[in-house]
């Protein structure tokens, strides 16, 4: 993955990619494990559209947050808490006890709040989603696949059922594959 990520922008830095400037597309990065990171404020406007759905304990906001994201971004407890302290103090948000846990929801300014940022939203999540290219452009796949050749290697060289020889063979074909794969980035 390292590799991956050093090539695109080393390929980035000498304009041999059709984008040019800022970083790779979403989908590049969800293919390079690359996490998607919010723009400042926006977790903000992310929130308030997550309690838009209902009133929510916290972990249910981070849950929505990532379902919306499709896995993409999941805002951490430590990001989410201090945030709806600051929008109850904002009065965006109120606080409902339900048992010993709070509860959040919208207020009416909070409800205005989200609506004059219905773009910021917007954008957030535009930004996560690549092209839809079907099941053949499946990254999460590709990553199984990859981890499972991993796995299948490991497997067998901790039993002691591959040689230098095979591992050799193995470690060439990963390279080639690797070569072919780059050599239709470049579009050769």
């Amino acid at each position: 993955m390292m590799r991956d990520h050093y090539n695109w922008h080393r390929h980035m830095a000498h304009g041999h990619r059709r984008r040019r400037h800022g970083p790779p597309p979403p989908w590049v990065r969800e293919m390079m494990g690359m996490r998607f990171r919010p723009e400042r404020g926006e977790v903000r406007y992310l929130v308030l559209d997550a309690l838009s759905a209902g009133p929510s304990h916290g972990y249910e906001i981070i849950q929505r947050i990532e379902k919306k994201t499709e896995g993409a971004y999941k805002p951490s407890p430590g990001t989410i808490y201090p945030l709806l302290s600051m929008l109850e103090d904002l009065e965006l948000v109120t606080v409902v006890m339900d048992g010993k846990r709070k509860r959040y929801e919208l207020t009416e300014q909070g409800v205005a709040e989200l609506a004059e940022h219905q773009d910021d939203v917007e954008e957030a999540f535009s930004r996560v989603q690549g092209p839809d290219f079907g099941e053949h452009f499946d990254f999460r796949g590709w990553r199984k696949r990859l981890k499972k050749v991993m796995r299948a290697v490991g497997r067998e060289t901790r039993h002691g059922r591959l040689d230098r020889k095979q591992l050799s063979q193995i470690k060439e074909a990963i390279d080639a594959a690797l070569d072919q794969v780059e050599a239709i980035l470049d579009g050769d």
